[in-house]
């Protein structure tokens, strides 16, 4: 996939004007070899575009996003072939965790709310020092509240299932599976 960030512009931290949305959107092809050199010659923190409505924000949002994208890519690449995913350094696929939420489950809510899936649902890491996940999207929500299921995994086996490429029964359930399982189907379509 080609991804627009290595084009003229994206990366101008003196940039005024944000890029025209047509000329930095992914397209068919590979990353373009200035793609890296691009993120490598900006420092984290310089502001520049990026698809959020934070933008434009820390330049480090990109590495961090392709980091994460080519992740679940690569998974994605191991399944084609019949073979049992490599698991990732567990650091790595608990940020990718953390990013859906902060990047995507926004983009989630509603559906969830339209679709009844407003249940409670928790998420635990069994490899990485406290990380941890609550998804809680009811009017209302004290926060506190014991969740409706908790599904317990490496990072690596909660990223893969939060993005659609783990079933929840590979994974440790405490509550009503149904749950996990709209959660899933719901972010999937």
């Amino acid at each position: 996939r080609r991804h627009g960030f290595g084009r003229p512009g994206v990366f101008d931290p003196a940039l005024e004007v944000l890029p025209d949305l047509e000329q930095v959107q992914p397209g068919p092809g590979r990353l373009p070899p200035d793609g890296l050199a691009a993120l490598e010659a900006v420092d984290d923190d310089v502001p520049v575009w990026n698809w959020t409505g934070d933008s434009p924000g820390p330049a480090g949002f990109w590495g961090r996003r392709k980091t994460h994208e080519t992740l679940i890519h690569r998974v994605d690449a191991e399944l084609a072939q019949d073979c049992q995913p490599a698991p990732a350094i567990p650091e790595v696929a608990a940020d990718t965790i953390g990013e859906f939420f902060e990047l995507f489950l926004p983009r989630f809510e509603n559906k969830l709310v339209e679709v009844g899936a407003e249940d409670s649902m928790h998420l635990q890491a069994t490899d990485v020092h406290e990380a941890a996940w609550t998804l809680d999207v009811r009017p209302g929500n004290p926060g506190n509240a014991e969740a409706d299921v908790t599904l317990r995994g490496t990072a690596f086996e909660l990223a893969c299932w939060i993005w659609g490429r783990l079933p929840a029964e590979r994974l440790m359930i405490v509550g009503a599976q149904q749950i996990a399982d709209r959660f899933q189907k719901t972010v999937r379509a």
